[in-house]
């Protein structure tokens, strides 16, 4: 190779020694003895067999060092069975395509790009409503109980030695003074609620139509207690409060209705506690106390309700609004990146196809003389060292030093090459939308 002109390396960057070209060189060397000759030409052969390996072109190492032969640019690849991009192997017996990786096009990725954004502002749009109604009210569920307690005090008097009698006796009305009443309530939510509420303790005295107790022929409510506030942000709410009633007041009251009606009647005295709540005002404990009777026994209601549910106003964030809220924002602001770059998208790839397409385009037209199209894709069942080319020039001088076909092979929509082989290289030039 050494023999050939600086002229021959100024037309053509790869120069093939030729049979012609050897036999002249072995020619020139009849002088040399047999046994040297074989000698030559082994060292001809490793020198070649060096140049094979380590080099990417057909020129001595001397020229590689110039920087005349390959531009920077040009890389040489040895072949690699498992290269998903440039195996042409006899063994596999499969084509190049079948080891690429997986290819979506453009219209595909779109496609999930868009799909991915509806799908982010639908969720994102679910968490605002979500938000908003934890925003309004919350549901939570609570138990609650109530106890009542009263002791009845006597007179004084040479039947019982104590002052005050305890519950559940028969009591003889003129014996008895007053009554005292105590109350407890106590409920638990199944969350961290925000009230404001109030409590209140009522005597309401009825007489009734003997014959027909639906009948109320009168009605006294005096206030024992007046409203004591409540509020706080907790799960428990405690009331703990007292009552006493004059027994003998009350009871005068219905002897002096009966005597100037001589009317047949009974009656009742109720201690009631009430819960004033924003929308009602709810009896959640009281005693009973039968008025004008020789004798009585008292009567309590308590409630016992577990498992209840109630709507609680909300006005402020809560963590389960924090939570819908941070994710229906992150989801937006996903979305909006997603449509910015589904945006940039479109358009530079819209714009590369049309310059890469007008590239591709104007190749064939050019060069349509030396150029095999291959339909179906190309393959080749010999390995061989790759050198892939910077640009279509430098295919075109290896097509005419070798004097092969340009074999042209559209790999995808967006990636094509353009490839020159012989028996032991093969030069490719590949052009790709994504180059533009």
């Amino acid at each position: 190779m050494d023999t050939m002109s600086n002229q021959n390396k100024k037309e053509s960057r790869f120069h093939i020694v030729t049979e012609d070209e050897f036999e002249l060189f072995q020619s020139g060397e009849e002088t040399v003895s047999n046994e040297e000759k074989h000698l030559e030409q082994d060292s001809l052969e490793k020198d070649d067999f060096s140049e094979s390996e380590n080099d990417s072109d057909f020129v001595s190492k001397e020229d590689f060092d110039n920087d005349d032969i390959l531009p920077n640019s040009t890389t040489e690849e040895e072949f690699v069975e498992d290269d998903p991009d440039e195996v042409y192997s006899s063994n596999s017996h499969k084509s190049v395509s079948s080891l690429k990786k997986p290819y979506f096009s453009f219209e595909v990725r779109v496609f999930f790009m868009i799909l991915g954004i509806l799908l982010m502002i639908i969720t994102s749009c679910y968490m605002i409503y979500k938000a908003l109604k934890y925003g309004g009210s919350e549901t939570v569920t609570y138990n609650e109980v109530s106890k009542s307690n009263y002791k009845v005090c006597l007179k004084k008097n040479d039947v019982y030695q104590q002052s005050c009698l305890e519950e559940g006796m028969q009591y003889v009305s003129s014996l008895v003074n007053n009554v005292s009443t105590a109350f407890q309530y106590d409920v638990n939510f199944s969350s961290d609620i925000h009230y404001d509420l109030s409590y209140h303790i009522d005597a309401l005295m009825r007489i009734y139509d003997q014959n027909d107790t639906s009948k109320v022929l009168y009605k006294k409510e005096d206030l024992l207690l007046e409203k004591t506030s409540l509020a706080g942000d907790t799960d428990k709410i405690h009331i703990d409060t007292s009552a006493n009633i004059d027994f003998t007041e009350y009871s005068k009251i219905v002897e002096d209705y009966k005597n100037r009606y001589s009317i047949k009647s009974t009656a009742t005295l109720d201690i009631i506690l009430y819960l004033d709540e924003p929308t009602e005002v709810r009896k959640i404990s009281s005693i009973s106390i039968p008025l004008g009777e020789s004798t009585f026994s008292i009567g309590k209601y308590n409630l016992n309700n577990t498992n209840q549910s109630v709507k609680i106003s909300v006005n402020q964030w809560n963590e389960y609004t924090a939570f819908y809220g941070i994710v229906a924002t992150v989801l937006l602001l996903l979305s909006m990146i997603l449509i910015f770059k589904t945006a940039r998208l479109v358009l530079k790839v819209t714009n590369n196809r049309n310059q890469y397409q007008s590239k591709l385009s104007q190749i064939l037209r050019e060069y349509d003389r030396i150029i095999v199209v291959a339909r179906d894709g190309y393959e080749s069942n010999i390995p061989k060292k790759i050198i892939k080319v910077a640009n279509f020039d430098d295919l075109l001088d290896a097509r005419d030093a070798l004097e092969k076909p340009i074999i042209y092979s559209k790999v995808n929509s967006i990636k094509s090459e353009f490839i020159v082989e012989d028996d032991e290289k093969l030069y490719k030039y590949v052009i790709k939308e994504s180059d533009f």
